[in-house]
């Protein structure tokens, strides 16, 4: 972290004022302490840009997500399922959440209309999320 990166040059800086030479020339000392700190402020804002490239990438971590309650559902071909209207009656579904994965097979529903073998369902469905299972309420 910034902190830490902060604190080793500032140890590393700590050895110009341990040289057995200090104090004996109050120039080379004065000169020594600003070699010192000249060294560590570029570092600082790149220090600091790298702690937040950090904290954004532990943030956008997907586990993460699956930890606070949502899943990640793949289709048959391995990719995200993002819409219903990709997916037909028959696909194995896997659905990825934060202990495990379930794996699923697509029913129809009364909206559903077969697909040809090898093609993937494209547009239909109603977008409105009615018409399907009437034992499962509509998501939206």
């Amino acid at each position: 972290t910034h902190a830490k990166n902060m604190t080793e040059a500032r140890a590393h800086a700590a050895v110009f004022r341990n040289h057995p030479l200090q104090g004996q020339d109050p120039i080379a000392d004065r000169q020594a302490a600003q070699l010192a700190r000249a060294a560590v402020r570029p570092l600082a804002p790149w220090s600091r840009r790298l702690d937040g490239f950090a904290t954004q990438a532990r943030l956008l971590d997907p586990s993460r997500l699956l930890q606070r309650g949502y899943s990640l559902t793949l289709g048959p071909d391995g990719a995200a399922a993002r819409r219903a209207a990709d997916l037909a009656p028959g696909d194995r579904l896997t659905t990825i959440l934060a202990d495990g994965r379930v794996t699923s097979v697509v029913q129809p529903g009364e909206d559903a209309a077969p697909r040809a073998v090898g093609k993937r369902r494209r547009g239909g469905g109603s977008g409105s999320g009615s018409g399907g299972d009437p034992g499962q309420p509509p998501l939206f």
